[in-house]
């Protein structure tokens, strides 16, 4: 009788175990398929504003652009999510108004890395001034059932790439559903554009592709102009090898938008807007521009213009005071307003000197070419002649080599025209010992060549205290004005380096 007892004792405590563990393997069974699938609930986000007075007053400046409304339907816009230009995003959606249903899919950055997923989307409904935004559940669901996309609620709280978008949807699309992803920056160009190829497949005939993207941050308004001539290119190329490089907010959100169009066809691209936020506000002071590229895409091939484009700055040398200074984080950082301006372009040269000791902190940088001594480097199929020692003779010698523009190492910042030729013998210390201690200037050059037309962006840096800076207006007008002075020859050029921008047409 015990041991009948002790048997069922034991049975009893197995069953028992065995039904917790059930119960915790559905429950954690049940998380693991509440990311993965998209329930049917009633919570909701809201749109970045909920003042209908806002979004109103934006499409009323889109109006008054006259923007063209294309014959055929467009599957794509790109637009910015950065609303002081609300009214380019009007505009945007002007060109694609419609009340026949259609199935939005709004893809942006994940600014703030929020949530567990590489690639997230939104079950819930959106509340806009225009109405209740409905999440395409159907096309979530078959998303989630392929483990393409997670389901995560949270990261949508503060996502304005998706949430300033959102009532411009609803305003001219009010019958349309939507699907919104974001994407953490981390995924690489390479798995985005396999991820479109496995998304193709379930989207409906009916998708508008809506790709939310800012471009160049923190740069003056010159040079974002200079670094979306990288950015606008590569849009219209539709060239993935490119997107790693470039000055915007989502490299792999970009990729997955680009690819998911060539896929179906839609690579010609209509440009409406390309601005940045110093013109749109007028104030051309600021160092915090954000920059704006607007359009829609039809049936046809991407372009096949590919501007040549190359940074060059001056000296850097290998001083204890400049390595430490290039201690990401560090009080004494050197380039942390500098950064963004190296990357975008094919290329970013500095004259670093033989056994320099930063190479790769350099390159890590962005600095991808370094001058130790007399070389010549292309753009395009310019020849550009950096001159690590040498004066006017040398100079003058490599344009009659063959040179179309040399660039010379000297602190002082002075340039000549040559036979027709820039010389500019100098760009100042860029980042040395003495830049450091002392307040300096110098000169970084930016350079795009298309079309047989060169053109040079010039950007004056100022390092004071230890950190370097862009030259803001009305500052860099007064340095501006003064290399003017050096300049030899031509009072045509004059003009041009006091506007910052020099173009020199007939190049090869």
């Amino acid at each position: 009788m015990k041991k009948d007892l002790k048997i069922l004792f034991s049975a009893v405590i197995i069953l028992s175990l065995l039904g917790v563990v059930s119960f915790f393997s559905n429950y954690f069974q049940g998380i693991r398929m509440a990311r993965r699938e998209a329930p049917n609930i009633a919570t909701s986000h809201y749109s970045y504003f909920s003042q209908k007075d806002f979004y109103e007053h934006a499409y009323k400046q889109a109006e008054n652009l006259a923007t063209f409304i294309p014959q055929e339907y467009p599957k794509a816009i790109l637009v910015n999510h950065h609303l002081l230009a609300g009214h380019f995003i009007a505009e945007a959606f002007n060109a694609v108004a419609t009340i026949s249903p259609v199935t939005v899919i709004v893809i942006s950055p994940n600014h703030f890395f929020a949530g567990k997923s590489a690639v997230i989307t939104s079950a819930a409904n959106w509340q806009t001034p225009f109405g209740v935004l409905e999440a395409d559940k159907k096309l979530i669901n078959q998303l989630t059932a392929k483990n393409l996309v997670d389901v995560e609620e949270q990261p949508f709280e503060q996502e304005h790439g998706i949430s300033g978008i959102v009532a411009f949807i609803k305003k001219s699309l009010p019958n349309a559903l939507v699907v919104p992803l974001i994407l953490r920056d981390q995924m690489s160009v390479a798995k985005a554009m396999d991820l479109a190829g496995q998304i193709t497949s379930s989207l409906p005939q009916n998708t508008l592709l809506v790709g939310s993207f800012d471009f160049s941050h923190y740069l003056t308004h010159r040079a974002a102009n200079f670094h979306d001539i990288s950015n606008l290119a590569t849009v219209e190329n539709f060239d993935y090898d490119a997107i790693p490089r470039l000055d915007t907010d989502s490299h792999s959100g970009l990729a997955l938008f680009l690819k998911l169009l060539e896929l179906n066809g839609r690579q010609k691209f209509h440009l409406l807007q390309h601005s940045n936020s110093a013109e749109v506000s007028r104030r051309e002071e600021t160092l915090e521009t954000t920059s704006y590229v607007t359009g829609y895409f039809m049936k046809g091939a991407s372009t096949t213009n590919s501007p040549a484009t190359l940074l060059a700055l001056g000296s850097v040398d290998s001083s204890a005071t400049v390595i430490e200074s290039l201690k990401r984080g560090s009080p004494t950082f050197s380039i942390k307003f500098l950064e963004r301006l190296f990357i975008g372009q094919q290329t970013t040269t500095a004259f670093v000197g033989e056994n320099n000791q930063l190479s790769a902190t350099l390159f890590n940088y962005g600095i991808n070419q370094q001058i130790s001594s007399n070389k010549i480097v292309e753009l395009g199929n310019l020849k550009i002649a950096y001159l690590y020692a040498g004066g006017q003779a040398e100079a003058r010698a490599a344009i009659l080599q063959g040179a179309d523009l040399v660039i010379g190492n000297s602190k002082d910042i002075r340039l000549e025209q040559y036979r027709g030729k820039l010389i500019i013998y100098g760009l100042g210390n860029f980042l040395t010992s003495e830049s450091l201690a002392q307040t300096t200037t110098s000169l970084a050059l930016g350079m795009v060549y298309s079309n047989n037309q060169l053109q040079l962006y010039l950007f004056p840096i100022q390092f004071d205290k230890g950190v370097g800076k862009l030259l803001t207006a009305p500052v860099d007008g007064i340095v501006l004005k003064e290399i003017a002075k050096s300049f030899v020859t031509s009072a045509a050029i004059k003009r041009q380096i006091e506007q910052g921008v020099i173009i020199i047409s007939g190049q090869k």
